[in-house]
């Protein structure tokens, strides 16, 4: 990676070496005890960024681990990185013959792509940190193997050959996906929009002559609003007679 420092390039190969021996990723209490003496390691690896590597937390399980990004830059990287392309595969696969409903097995990788045990250890690990790539997992202690529920992403990566073509399906499947969302958000909104709202309970039309003689009353009182419904009375007997 460029533009890293030389402490910085030494503290991705010491989490590189452990994943590369033990399959798994080094504690967070770990590093910080091994580069005590040459600065603080939770900030080293912020400096590095999250796009390389992830600091989890402090607590005594927390692990520090490389990302894909991360991985692709150590020496040696490429045959872990073969293992794991072809779990990707494997669980599209999957995916598309059972559509969805499927746990599969990291032994899978083991006993149908001809990994060695090391190797697909190191791929369902790698897995695990790709949310994306599962919906749900189940991870019981070793030696156990864990077991992956797939994502529907998976069905579009049961080809994938490379990291950069897994990186632009993953980023394309994302893009399509907000855009499906907001396409069927604007279509409900314009719905409600369109309907007319149902007024239940509609108001009765007021006669004139009372809203007239509720005005006098309010404005002027009781009594001019008997003289004018007298008025008004004469009037309109008047009017129909001469009509």
């Amino acid at each position: 990676m460029s533009g890293l420092t030389p402490l910085e390039e030494k503290f991705l190969d010491r989490v590189w070496a452990y994943f590369e021996k033990t399959g798994s990723w080094p504690s967070t209490s770990l590093l910080v005890i091994e580069f005590r003496k040459e600065g603080n390691a939770r900030k080293i690896a912020a400096q590095i960024g999250r796009d390389s590597v992830v600091w989890e937390g402090s607590s005594t399980n927390a692990a520090c681990y490389l990302t894909l990004k991360g991985v692709a830059t150590r020496r040696g990287s490429e045959r872990i990185i073969e293992s794991f392309l072809g779990a990707v595969r494997h669980l599209g696969q999957r995916y598309v013959e059972t559509g969805g409903d499927v746990s599969v097995s990291a032994e899978d990788f083991v006993t149908r792509l001809g990994l060695s045990e090391a190797e697909a250890r190191q791929a369902a690990e790698l897995i695990l940190r790709e949310g994306d790539l599962k919906s749900s997992a189940t991870v019981p202690p070793f030696p156990a193997w864990p077991s992956f529920k797939p994502y529907k992403l998976a069905m579009h990566l049961e080809s994938v050959q490379s990291l950069d073509e897994y990186w632009e399906t993953r980023d394309r499947f994302d893009h399509d996906e907000r855009e499906a969302a907001s396409l069927l958000h604007r279509s409900h909104r314009l719905i409600t929009e369109d309907e007319e709202p149902v007024e239940l309970h509609a108001p009765k039309p007021r006669n004139k002559v009372i809203a007239f003689l509720e005005k006098e009353r309010t404005e002027r009182g009781w009594l001019y609003a008997a003289i004018a419904t007298i008025i008004g009375l004469l009037l309109a007997a008047l009017a129909v007679s001469l009509g």
